[in-house]
């Protein structure tokens, strides 16, 4: 599917998220030979750093909404070096600072999503809704809707804005009774591992998202009394740009 208009779509964005008042086709989603929906009780097995990243991701977005944590809360463990380390300060000293690199680019993500999810949860709502979600659609749309996410390159407010939608997107459906918040969770750990992690890996790390909010926000706040009064007054960069894109390639899928 081309998107050759999505450059001017972005320098105009309040006028092309209105698009989604288009009704939008099943034939937008795209099926292959395989049950892309079917359901397993347990995450897959990814890097732990990434599973534990969209764990809570997920809680903080659902805090915001004030639904219910889809996740037990859980933090870094270091059980499995705590022998060795004991007996090595270096050790030590390498996993606190492993520990508080996580804590940093969690409080990261929380407060980039937070600034997101305020400023555009209407556009993301009328998005959904627009899809008809049924169950045997739900995984192969919400597939498409990755890549079509990242049709223009992957950058770090393309990213956020997938791990806003991807939450939105399992709420919704969790209340249509189409997939599990679970369901979804595992669809964004799988495409991020698959897709977006060599990209990350190669500018930085997750680390370097702590850099890109602090640029955006400011200072990152550390606890989450400070994200909750956070001055939102420097709003997401280039999110709203990434959802015109993804709105803009919608309503083309359906002509």
């Amino acid at each position: 599917m081309s998107l050759q208009n999505a450059d001017a779509l972005s320098s105009s964005t309040s006028t092309n998220m209105n698009s989604t008042d288009h009704h939008i086709p099943h034939s937008h989603v795209i099926h292959n030979g395989t049950n892309p929906n079917q359901s397993t009780d347990e995450m897959p097995i990814y890097d732990p750093m990434l599973m534990n990243l969209v764990k809570d991701f997920f809680n903080a977005q659902f805090e915001l909404k004030k639904a219910q944590c889809p996740f037990p809360s859980s933090s870094p463990s270091t059980s499995s070096s705590s022998s060795s380390s004991s007996s090595n300060p270096t050790a030590t000293t390498n996993n606190t600072q492993s520990l508080v690199n996580h804590s940093q680019i969690r409080m990261a993500l929380r407060a980039l999503g937070k600034s997101f999810e305020e400023k555009y949860a209407r556009q993301l709502y009328e998005i959904i809704v627009k899809l008809e979600l049924q169950p045997q659609n739900a995984c192969a749309t919400f597939h498409c809707l990755s890549n079509e996410m990242f049709v223009q390159g992957i950058q770090w407010n393309h990213i956020v804005t997938y791990f806003v939608f991807s939450v939105d997107f399992a709420y919704y459906a969790s209340q249509q009774h189409v997939a599990t918040v679970n369901d979804v969770a595992k669809w964004l750990t799988r495409y991020t591992a698959e897709h977006l992690l060599p990209w990350i890996e190669k500018n930085g790390g997750w680390d370097d998202i702590v850099k890109f909010a602090q640029d955006i926000i400011g200072d990152v706040p550390n606890n989450d009394n400070a994200l909750f009064n956070m001055d939102l007054k420097n709003i997401l960069c280039g999110a709203a740009g990434a959802l015109g894109v993804l709105s803009l390639g919608l309503f083309l899928s359906s002509k």
